[in-house]
């Protein structure tokens, strides 16, 4: 799956393309596609921006990342690939890796519970910098769905030290059939 996202990194606008492997080896992949006349061999070290991948925590992705920006803390507004972890980590844990585009090395995974896997997930702007009701272009919130019938909503404010598991570090919700059986959310949550 691929997203391809204007991005304001190293001092620069540049069109970002970010992809994953699904079922092969897991891990994530950046390219910068900026201006197409550069594509060649010669210059592949100057599209290649980084790679992600080797991390216990990562499985395989079904989805696209998504390319939104984040406040990291105090005001750090950074471009990051958000992405859920994936199908099968070896770790057994179902979360959520934030990267920063600019340099991967700045990589966040907020962990929500054992599992085996978090489904893709919607990530919505819903607060403004105030934290009143309104959109202002910075990624608030992540809901995702695991495959043992947990919604989870992840805040994604106050910067990087905050970021965690909303409600407590409870699902939002859980899907059961009338036995009582989880039921696995396999899909991106729509709101």
């Amino acid at each position: 799956p691929l997203n391809t996202v204007d991005v304001f990194v190293d001092g620069e606008w540049r069109s970002v393309l970010i992809g994953g492997s699904r079922g092969a080896t897991p891990g994530i992949f950046a390219l910068d596609v900026t201006d197409p006349a550069n594509f060649s061999a010669g210059n592949a070290g100057d599209i290649v921006l980084w790679e992600f991948s080797g991390n216990n925590n990562l499985g395989n992705l079904v989805d696209a990342v998504q390319i939104v920006l984040l406040d990291w803390g105090t005001g750090d507004y950074r471009w990051s690939a958000v992405f859920s972890n994936g199908y099968g980590a070896p770790s057994g844990k179902n979360g959520l890796f934030i990267l920063d585009i600019e340099d991967p090395s700045n990589a966040e995974f907020i962990e929500v519970a054992d599992g085996a896997g978090l489904s893709p997930a919607r990530i919505v702007d819903h607060l403004d910098a105030s934290g009143n009701p309104n959109s202002d272009g910075v990624a608030d919130r992540a809901y995702a769905g695991d495959l043992e019938g947990r919604l989870w909503a992840i805040d994604l404010t106050g910067g990087k030290d905050s970021w965690g598991v909303a409600y407590g570090g409870e699902p939002l919700f859980v899907a059961t059939d009338n036995l009582n059986r989880a039921q696995p959310i396999s899909s991106q949550p729509d709101i």
